[in-house]
Formats: C-alpha cells, sequence, structure tokens
C-alpha cells in the first residue's frame, strides 16, 4: 500500500479497549456533512471541502498489510491531524505513545487533537490515583526532534466524550472545527438544527433507529442519484449506531435493550431485494444479521439465532459469487459459517456443528497461511482452531481436538509476535486454554488439565480486576471457578474446591441479579448450584 500525501485528514491512534469509541468517531467524521456555508472557506487547516476528508483508523485500513509498523509510519506521514482517543489503557499502550512520538516529529504537536473517552487528565500526578491516568507520557511532556520525551510538560487541549463533560456529540463537534480549522459556536449553531435528529440517536437509541428507518422513503424522491445517497447515509447512520451501542451494552450485559434497535434494522434491510441491492447494502446487511445472531444467541433465542445467522450466511455467500476474488467477502462468509456452527453447537446438533466449523477453520486458515503478517486473518485462524476443536470436543476426538487448541495457540504466539501485550490476544489464550484443559480432562490428564484451570482463574481474575465493570470477563471468570472446583474436588483437595465454588456462586448470583433474562447466566447459576447440593450430600 503505497500512501499519498495528506492522503488523510485524520489519523485515530488508540487502544483496543477502546475500539468501540474509535468506530463510532471514525464513522461521525467520515459521513458528516459540511455546512454549506463553510465550504470553500480557507482556514489555517487548508481549504474547506463539503467532507470532513478521510479518516484512517489502523484495523481498517491495514486489513492485508504485510508490515503493520511500515505501513502505520506511511499513514501518518500522509495525515494533517493526529486524533488521539485518551484512557487510561491508551495512556499505557507503547503504541499510541510511539504513534504520538513519531506524529510529532513529523507534524509538531499543533495538530495533535485529543478526545478523553475516559479516565482523569494528570491522575498521575495524584498519588493513589496513578491508574486513571489518560494521557499517554508523549502527550504529558513534550516530545524531542529525536523522538525522546522529555521532562517539560506540555498542555495539550482535549474534548471530552465523558457524559458529564463535553459528551459524544459536543466533543464530536469539537474535533471536526479543529480539523476544518473553524470556530466550535459557528459551527454548532448551524449544524444543530439541521441535524437535531442524528443528536438524538446517542441520547434515545432504540427511539432513533424507529425515526431514522421509518424516514427511509427514498421511493419518493424523484432523483435517483439523490435517492442512492439518502440509502447510503441512512444505512450507514444504522450502521454506526449498532456499533456504537453494541460494545457498552455488552460490557454491562444489557443485550436486551439492543433487541428492538435490531428488530428495527433488519425490518429495514429485509424490504431489500438481495438481487438488486448493491454490495454496499448487503455488506451492511450481513453485518447486521451477524449482529442479530450474536445478540439473540446471548440472550438465549437459538431458534431467532439460528433464522439470523441463515440469512447472514446466504447474504454472504451471494457477496463471494459477485466477487470471488474479495478476501473481505471470504472473511465475512466465514464468519457466516462461524455463526451457523456455534449456534448448532449450543443446539446440541454437533454433526452439523462440525460441518460447519470445519469450513469456517479451513477458509480461516486459507487466509492467514496467505498472509500471515494480517493480523484480522491470523486472529480469525486462531478462532476458527479452537472453535472447531471445541466441536471435537464434544464429539470426543479428543486427539483431534488438543491437536486444534494447540494450533490456536500457535496463532497467539504468531499475534505476540505482530502485535506485542494485544489484551484481545490475551483473552484468547485464556479462553483457548479452557477448551484445552477440558478436553486433557476427558483424555484422562487431570493433573494438567488443573494447572491449565488455576492458570485461566489467575488471568481472568487479573482481566475483571483491571475491568470490573466488563460483565462478560467476570461471567469468563465464574465459568473458569466453577470448572475448577469441580476438578478440585474430584482430586480431594475439598477446601480449596469449596472456596472457589463459593466465590463463583456469590459472582453469578450478582451477574443474575443485573440481568435476569440472560440464559447463559441463568443456566451457570443452575449448575453450580447442583454442584453445591451434590457436594454437600457426600
Amino acid at each position: 500500500m503505497s500512501f499519498g500525501e495528506t492522503r488523510f485528514k485524520a489519523f485515530i491512534s488508540y487502544s483496543h479497549r477502546d475500539k468501540g469509541a474509535a468506530a463510532w468517531l471514525h464513522r461521525a467524521l467520515e459521513t458528516y456533512r459540511v455546512p454549506k456555508h463553510l465550504v470553500g472557506r480557507e482556514t489555517v487547516a487548508g481549504l474547506v471541502k463539503a467532507r470532513v476528508g478521510k479518516v484512517f483508523r489502523d484495523r481498517d485500513e491495514l486489513a492485508v498489510s504485510a508490515d503493520l509498523s511500515g505501513e502505520i509510519n506511511e499513514a501518518l506521514k500522509a495525515t494533517q491531524f493526529l486524533v488521539v482517543l485518551c484512557s487510561p489503557a491508551s495512556a499505557k499502550s507503547k503504541w499510541v505513545n510511539q504513534e504520538i512520538i513519531n506524529f510529532s516529529c513529523l507534524k509538531g504537536d499543533g495538530c495533535i487533537i485529543c478526545v478523553i473517552v475516559d479516565g482523569e487528565p494528570y491522575a498521575s500526578n495524584k498519588p493513589g490515583q496513578e491508574d486513571q491516568e489518560c494521557f499517554a507520557p508523549a502527550l504529558r511532556f513534550q516530545v524531542n526532534n529525536d523522538g525522546t520525551v522529555s521532562d517539560r510538560p506540555a498542555e495539550p487541549i482535549a474534548a471530552d466524550m465523558r457524559s458529564h463533560a463535553d459528551g459524544k456529540q459536543l466533543a464530536k463537534y469539537k474535533v471536526i472545527a479543529g480539523l476544518l480549522g473553524v470556530g466550535l459556536d459557528e459551527l454548532v449553531q448551524r449544524e444543530n438544527q439541521r441535524h437535531q435528529y442524528r443528536l438524538a440517536l446517542v441520547t434515545a437509541a432504540s427511539l432513533a433507529s424507529m425515526v431514522v428507518l421509518s424516514g427511509l422513503t427514498w421511493n419518493a424522491i424523484s432523483a435517483q442519484r439523490l435517492a442512492e445517497e439518502r440509502r447510503g447515509e441512512s444505512e450507514g447512520l444504522v450502521e454506526f449506531m449498532i456499533e456504537d451501542l453494541r460494545h457498552p451494552l455488552e460490557e454491562v450485559g444489557r443485550l436486551d435493550a439492543f433487541e428492538k434497535v435490531i428488530e428495527k434494522t433488519l425490518q429495514y434491510f429485509e424490504a431489500q431485494d438481495l438481487a438488486d441491492a448493491p454490495d454496499e447494502t448487503l455488506g451492511r446487511w450481513a453485518r447486521a444479521l451477524h449482529f442479530a445472531a450474536n445478540t439473540r444467541f446471548q440472550l438465549g433465542d437459538d431458534v431467532a439465532a439460528l433464522e439470523a445467522a441463515n440469512a447472514a450466511h446466504a447474504v454472504t455467500a451471494e457477496l463471494v459469487e459477485r466477487g470471488p476474488d474479495s478476501l473481505q467477502r471470504l472473511s465475512e462468509h466465514g464468519q457466516s459459517k462461524f455463526w451457523l456452527g456455534q449456534i448448532e453447537y449450543a443446539a446440541e446438533n454437533f454433526h452439523k456443528a462440525s460441518v460447519s466449523m470445519r469450513s469456517y477453520f479451513s477458509i480461516a486458515k486459507a487466509l492467514a497461511n496467505e498472509h500471515p503478517q494480517n493480523v484480522t486473518y491470523v486472529a480469525n485462524a486462531g478462532r476458527a482452531a479452537y472453535s472447531y476443536g471445541a466441536v471435537l470436543t464434544k464429539t470426543r476426538n479428543l486427539e483431534r481436538a488438543i491437536e486444534h487448541f494447540l494450533l490456536a495457540d500457535a496463532y497467539w504466539g504468531q499475534l505476540d509476535k505482530l502485535i506485542p501485550d494485544n489484551e484481545d490476544v490475551q483473552l484468547d489464550r485464556l479462553y483457548t486454554n479452557q477448551w484445552l484443559a477440558d478436553a486433557y480432562e476427558l483424555s484422562g490428564d487431570a493433573n494438567e488439565s488443573l494447572k491449565l484451570g488455576a492458570k485461566n482463574v489467575d488471568g481472568f481474575r487479573g482481566f475483571h480486576e483491571r475491568y470490573p465493570d466488563d460483565k462478560d470477563l467476570e461471567y469468563s471468570l465464574v465459568r473458569e471457578l466453577h470448572r475448577l472446583s469441580a476438578l478440585e474436588l474430584s482430586a480431594g483437595s475439598a477446601n480449596v474446591g469449596i472456596g472457589h465454588l463459593n466465590e463463583a456462586r456469590v459472582r453469578i448470583e450478582k451477574l443474575v441479579s443485573f440481568d435476569s433474562k440472560n440464559e447463559n447466566w441463568r443456566s451457570e447459576a443452575s449448575a453450580i448450584e447442583k454442584l453445591i447440593l451434590d457436594t454437600a450430600k457426600k
């Protein structure tokens, strides 16, 4: 990939823990239409155009990159502004800090825009609050010309997305004003009336989704080009709304609140003609169906989840047929096969699940082998390997299952070299080891299973302590405590086993009381209670 000079208006630098905020801001910037009265004005940031401009976000732009660090530096050279999402996670990220240093050396700190998403600025100067620091070292201190961080304090000015501060929408307008080189008041006053319904999208998401989707009446528009523009904008709004809502709702364990948004989204796409829809619409449709399958599966509605997964499979199959050489389409089709396999697995239809997961693994492995430096493809291959291994475990093909879990671990090792210290990779390794421990236990190797179980408990406990509000991480800790306690009780370590079991019960009861509709949590609570009763009888 070769980047031309100033190809990008902005480069978003962020920690993967803030990927939801990064995705939202990325789409918000690229879909923003500049008010007509500003277009053509010459400012300190250059000539104002009808759109903000192309925004670089590494997980999107480097989908097939062979040299991550080299491509990122090339992108920084071709970027006018660096937008840094500031949080405790990004403040600790070596990648984010290095991107700030590299950009400062290239363009100076005058073109760096900070956006606070979590934590507190300068908390590192307050005893006992150091972990809340949201500014990376290269933001708190001036960067020397040789790329070293000095001890001279810097004073970055930041927009603040936090709800008690600017909030998302005002923070977005502050960033846009900086990118365009215009006054915030002028921008907000002219935009407030025109984009009132978009502001409502964030503050009342479910209601706004109905408003947006019910307003898609481009059949009444006489000009075809305008109709296509309206459709693209509306579909883009729907997609960024889903992306914006999904991550925070997953973390707090309230996916039930997401169902109405999905229902209205699918109603819109189902009204389209599959044969005549453009590729962009089909791609958004497939992603919406993947979201639907994921959400409904987590809510325990396997019938609706399977229906969404089958529909997604049909859509991605059509896209692959249209573009058989497109790696992106092939990867999306693999995701459709994954969701089919996941739901079939939950229904205990292990024969069908084996076919789906084997197909998913075949696609993911081929892409990773062809592009071994591609982070997305290698990660998908690792997940495909342990997903297929999980099915093999259920069918008691334990030797092949262990082989696939170890292969997944090899992919995580490959990712460690590509993206060192990445927490997503660390989590995937823990999930893989959960299954590997099960396979060892079933094959009769209880000692190896116990060692992995204890290691996994420590790993999930560490993640939960870092992110105590993430319900999904706490559920993973509960499951590992439950599994480990059963092993310890069987091995005769009654006191240790009961201690882990009681902790699992306290944690799962708290989760169920938070969201009693989560079928996975309720099922786990019942299983833990049964083990406690069985243990008491002995």
